[in-house]
């Protein structure tokens, strides 16, 4: 039997994911005061509405075609043409743009698409139809020479209350919401009743790689150390530099040693001095009945046996 294709084109602007088997994110993308040289990172959600799964291939055109690389998220090391979509579900991606060094100053515009790849096994002896379905998304980036920096971190201790001599662990999530890359490093100052205990500056990880534009990005834990310092309550405080300029400040507090056990200990050495005291005068008054007895015992004796 003879076998034919048909190529839809669609805008996921026009046709919505309920009426196709391949959706992607359909909001435009649109960078302002992008400078030559940087990467910048924008988020792609695609959606497979299909009961199998898809090969789903990933594409750019336009005066940014050569500009863009598609990568999941967590791996930003090795580009993705195509992946597989499981039935049903959705697939998120990091479209990666590098804006060329040369580049003069404009405006430049484009598209990113996704499109499902035609079953490559269909029986020879059957009819079938292979549809096609391409999803666009509009990109316009505008160049610019003007630098603008605008860091927002998130501070996530591992634990607040710590047993002496345990290490400090803090996460650190960059939200770089700046049009250049940023490698920040970290002050970072503990301080007890006023007084600076410990005052570290910590560089930017080596070998990882910088927080690009407009992206999320968590470093390797901060593991700060604690031996030495007294049991208490502490205040870290964090400052994130960019050279010699502050660009974040963040601060939280934090115990070092158990307050429960501390107090618990405290109490049961009240406790047991008073208790010892109790307990010595309680055997001066046993010995005190008990003699009582013994002699009341012995004059009842005497008594009966005259």
């Amino acid at each position: 039997m003879k076998k034919f294709r048909i190529f839809i084109l669609t805008v996921f602007l026009v046709l919505p994911i309920s009426a196709s088997a391949l959706g992607q994110m359909s909001q435009p993308i649109n960078l302002t005061n992008a400078m030559r040289g940087q990467q910048i990172n924008q988020e792609m959600i695609v959606v497979n509405n299909d009961d199998k799964q898809i090969i789903a291939e990933f594409s750019a055109s336009g005066q940014i075609k050569d500009w863009v690389k598609f990568y999941l998220p967590g791996d930003l090391k090795n580009f993705k043409a195509t992946t597989t979509i499981e039935a049903r579900t959705n697939l998120n991606l990091i479209a990666v743009f590098s804006i060329p060094q040369d580049i003069p100053n404009g405006e430049y515009k484009g598209f990113i698409s996704v499109a499902n790849l035609p079953d490559l096994y269909v029986a020879k002896d059957q009819s079938s139809a292979s549809l096609t379905q391409k999803i666009d998304r509009q990109v316009t980036i505008k160049i610019s020479d003007t630098e603008t920096v605008n860091l927002a971190v998130s501070v996530i201790p591992e634990t607040y209350d710590l047993t002496l001599n345990q290490p400090l662990n803090v996460r650190i999530i960059y939200d770089n919401q700046s049009n250049v890359s940023l490698t920040p490093a970290i002050n970072f100052k503990i301080k007890k009743d006023e007084q600076t205990v410990y005052n570290v500056i910590y560089p930017y990880p080596e070998g990882v790689a910088p927080v690009n534009s407009r992206a999320y990005f968590e470093i390797p834990a901060l593991s700060i150390p604690t031996a030495g310092l007294a049991a208490g309550q502490y205040s870290a405080q964090l400052q994130f530099l960019r050279a010699d300029k502050v660009l974040e400040e963040k601060q939280f507090g934090f115990s070092l040693g158990s307050p429960t056990s501390a107090s618990g200990e405290k109490a049961a050495g009240f406790f047991g001095g008073k208790l010892n005291g109790w307990l010595g005068l309680l055997a001066v008054i046993l010995v005190i009945i008990i003699g009582l007895l013994v002699k009341r015992k012995l004059d009842i004796r005497k008594k009966s046996s005259r």
